[in-house]
């Protein structure tokens, strides 16, 4: 998930304890642009979901851990989180000693995950192992996502280290081999689907309630075309885009309408999701097109039309209103066997 630009992570709005409740703390998160990886679903049978997490139990007195952890879709709360990555800092107060936005997006395979590193988009297997850091473009990359192939990544970066600084797409070989290089300017938060197109945010720099749109271009960055609108009248300020594991539709977080809302790559088919997924935010499709997981206070999985929701990871406020636990970016493992052809879709809904 990409970090505010320019804004406290959720471990300084942690530590700073600023916020009375959790409510006031999440609305915080939305105003400054909390967004996702739009990492895109491959097509598969569904596995775990990653996600990346901050939990300090000592309320600021430490220890705290944060990482990337896996969890089952088809359990709540109490589960057992599956660290793949992580860190303990018992220092007095706690450092950032993992990015909180950690940006977790699966490999079309299921057995790797790139992963926001800081100065650096990283890569590491699923049981963590040959975790490595891929070359860098841009200033503070994040937000990656894995082409078809699982050859290349996409991710994006800013052009300079000011505040709200315009962002960009840049492109690196998943090996660490080569340089990185830039696909196309103004925008972010890219998915990458197995129709070879890419999704993303454009403009990188407005806020609500100015226009911000999803846009679909090829993977070079041409033919780029806007797909969401607005509501009654409504610019929409559109982000969090995630590719269907068939390619053909989009699912992001509308704010004009405050609620999850799908769109064919054309932009035609606008569909509004069930009330269920009111203000939920960093969506991410499961790989057989089904479900769907996003953000909202935890990490919730619902089928495809917003329906039937449930909770699998909570997050909890501590003393004087910091978060003491919280999650953040969805990712959905896709397990074989996978359809014969990728660009088939076979086996999705959408």
């Amino acid at each position: 998930m990409r970090r505010p630009r320019g804004a406290a992570t959720v471990a300084s709005v942690t530590r700073s304890r600023t916020h009375a409740s959790l409510g006031a703390a999440l609305a915080a998160l939305s105003v400054i642009g909390l967004a996702a990886p739009a990492q895109a679903a491959f097509p598969g049978r569904n596995g775990r979901i990653a996600v990346s997490y901050f939990d300090d139990p000592g309320g600021g007195a430490g220890p705290a851990r944060s990482g990337i952890a896996l969890l089952r879709a088809d359990r709540g709360p109490a589960q057992k989180r599956t660290d793949v990555l992580a860190c303990t800092d018992d220092r007095m107060p706690p450092r950032e000693c993992l990015r909180d936005y950690a940006s977790p997006a699966f490999s079309p395979s299921g057995r790797l995950i790139a992963f926001d590193a800081g100065a650096r988009i990283g890569v590491v297997r699923t049981d963590g192992t040959r975790r490595r850091l891929l070359p860098a473009g841009g200033t503070d990359p994040g937000s990656p996502a894995f082409s078809p192939n699982g050859k290349r990544i996409v991710f994006d970066a800013a052009r300079s280290g000011a505040a709200r600084a315009v962002r960009d797409l840049y492109s690196v070989a998943a090996d660490g081999s080569g340089r990185a290089r830039r696909v196309t300017r103004n925008a972010a938060d890219p998915s990458w689907s197995v129709r070879g197109l890419l999704a993303f945010e454009r403009p990188t720099n407005s806020t609500p309630p100015d226009p911000q749109r999803i846009w679909v271009s090829r993977a070079d960055g041409t033919h780029a075309h806007a797909v969401s609108s607005g509501a009654r009248s409504r610019p929409d300020f559109s982000r969090d885009p995630d590719f269907s594991p068939n390619g053909r539709r989009i699912v992001y977080f509308s704010v004009a309408r405050s609620r999850l809302t799908v769109v064919g790559t054309d932009g035609r088919g606008t569909r509004t999701l069930a009330r269920t997924t009111d203000a939920a935010q960093l969506p991410a499709w499961s790989p057989d097109g089904r479900r769907l997981s996003w953000w909202w206070g935890g990490i919730w999985v619902a089928r495809a039309d917003g329906t039937g929701a449930h909770r699998i990871a909570t997050d909890r406020m501590g003393p004087m209103g910091s978060f003491s636990f919280s999650t953040n970016s969805p990712s959905w493992q896709p397990l074989p066997p996978f359809p014969a052809t990728s660009r088939s879709g076979t086996g999705s809904v959408y």
